[in-house]
């Protein structure tokens, strides 16, 4: 009996026993369903990681400055000094721009009497340097913010392009929209971006000097959607990979002049935060995989269980097929080849039913499904281990039916 017709016996005997099957396999799904969504999230979010980081020029560093936990006090750094940090290192630093984060404290934004909030739009406030740091924004309509418009804090914004065609509704420049009570006049529409992981289609960017009026002295910085304790951002625009090192030396040389301290901020080529957090969520992942393999192991002793009953049942059917010739060898593949029919139906709902998982899981965390990517290796591989695990456990059942005598077979009760 050649491999075809043995899967053909095993699929006419699943068919006979669908209830049994699918009761066997009802664990063994859920194992896979597990599996496959924590592989396709994971790897969505890694996937996030990356585009967000390749959206900068070349390389970025994000300095954050904390309150002294001693004294308490803010030790600031102005424009100045960041200006002579780009000037003395012209051959490293490119641009900087402070990140000031509005949204956790204003209700959104409003037009046309409209409030959209939070949910719908963010809100920074950044200087006319951002643009050459991020090089994924491009300008549509309009202009970038200038460094006029920071100095005497413009009331103007730039919108991203979900902003103006779908709130606005077309021919947003020259239109008002009100932020913490102040009207902005928009004087730019950013350039739709086709792979939005950091959602620069739904953001408004203000100049920092306004946005720093709205948020008040006791601003606290938040990225990652946790407030921290540092009251101050940066992003330092590095002109190429190679001068991340020495241009973290400068601004450490820099903050050491400024502050006679560098305890009190926090330097981070993004770069390193990408492989910081790759890391992070391994660790956070890896529970979640190591636990749907334990269900995956449960689930191969169900289909276990299900094929030594499955041979108790059919002795008659196995005694007779050894009298018309059928070797230990066929009776041994055909009971191998329905635990790995189990395993791959298996598979195949639970792909089926991972996909919409995976769609509403990324609606809740607010994942692009266009950065979730097809991971083919680790979901090959988790097939695989299904299958193997099919005829690991479907290994013992065969064997016991191999071993059965013709005679007494037939002629069990």
């Amino acid at each position: 009996m050649n491999i075809k017709q043995a899967f053909h016996i095993s699929f006419q005997s699943l068919l006979k026993n669908k209830m049994r099957a699918l009761q066997s396999t009802s664990i063994f799904i859920v194992a896979l369903i597990s599996v496959f969504t924590v592989i396709c999230i994971a790897q969505g979010l890694l996937n996030q990681i990356k585009i967000q980081v390749a959206n900068y020029n070349f390389g970025v560093i994000w300095v954050s400055v904390y309150e002294r936990m001693d004294t308490f006090s803010r030790d600031t750094l102005t424009d100045e000094d960041w200006q002579r940090l780009v000037q003395e290192n012209s051959d490293l630093i490119c641009a900087v721009s402070p990140i000031v984060y509005v949204f956790d404290y204003v209700d959104g934004l409003v037009y046309d009497d409209k409030l959209y909030g939070n949910n719908e739009v963010i809100i920074e406030g950044v200087n006319e340097d951002f643009i050459k740091i991020n090089k994924v924004l491009q300008i549509e309509q309009g202009r970038f913010l200038q460094h006029m418009d920071v100095e005497r804090e413009q009331n103007v914004c730039v919108i991203g392009s979900n902003i103006a065609n779908k709130i606005i509704d077309g021919n947003a420049l020259g239109q008002s929209v009100k932020i913490a009570g102040n009207n902005f006049s928009v004087i730019g529409v950013l350039k739709e971006i086709d792979v939005d992981a950091e959602n620069w289609n739904n953001t408004v960017l203000l100049p920092s000097s306004c946005a720093l009026k709205i948020t008040g002295a006791d601003y606290h910085a938040e990225t990652f959607g946790g407030i921290g304790s540092y009251f101050s951002s940066y992003f330092v625009g590095v002109k190429s990979a190679e001068s991340v090192v020495d241009a973290r030396v400068a601004i450490r040389s820099m903050l050491e002049s400024c502050l006679n301290t560098t305890d009190v901020a926090n330097i981070t080529p993004l770069k390193w935060q990408e492989k910081q957090m790759s890391q992070g969520l391994s660790v956070v992942f890896a529970p979640f995989v190591l636990f749907s393999f334990l269900v995956l192991m449960v689930g191969g002793c169900g289909i276990m269980n299900m094929m030594v009953v499955l041979v108790k049942e059919r002795t008659k059917e196995i005694g007779i097929r050894k009298a018309f010739g059928a070797t230990n060898t066929d009776i041994q593949k055909q009971f191998l080849c329905e635990s790995v029919c189990i395993t791959i139906i298996g598979c195949v709902v639970g792909i089926v039913f991972a996909v919409p998982i995976i769609y509403i899981v990324c609606a809740i965390l607010h994942l692009p499904l266009d950065v979730i990517g097809i991971p083919l290796i680790p979901l090959v591989g988790t097939v695989l281990v299904a299958v193997g695990t099919g005829m690991l456990f479907g290994t013992y059942p065969a064997q016991q039916a191999a071993k059965l005598e013709p005679v007494a077979a037939i002629n069990s009760d």
